[in-house]
């Protein structure tokens, strides 16, 4: 990849990461740990705020097909 050639340390998410709380817990653990810092979450409402943009249920899945998400190959629906 052209910028981990430059020096960056490039972290790829999937959707189903972005989609799930714990996941991104997890890419930002590890985002943090290639800093060489501990995470540490400064706003006093994030939780809270956290907790309610995953109610909502959003959801990149709009933008993809569903087979796709669930990991199929465009193969397998002809």
């Amino acid at each position: 990849m052209a910028l981990e050639a430059d020096g960056y340390k490039v972290i790829s998410v999937t959707t189903r990461q972005l989609a799930d709380a714990r996941e991104m817990r997890n890419v930002a653990d590890q985002a943090s740990g290639h800093l060489g810092r501990r995470l540490q979450i400064k706003a006093k409402r994030f939780q809270d705020s956290h907790r309610v943009l995953y109610a909502t249920g959003w959801s990149l899945g709009r933008y993809h097909r569903r087979l796709w998400l669930e990991g199929g190959r465009a193969s397998d629906e002809m």
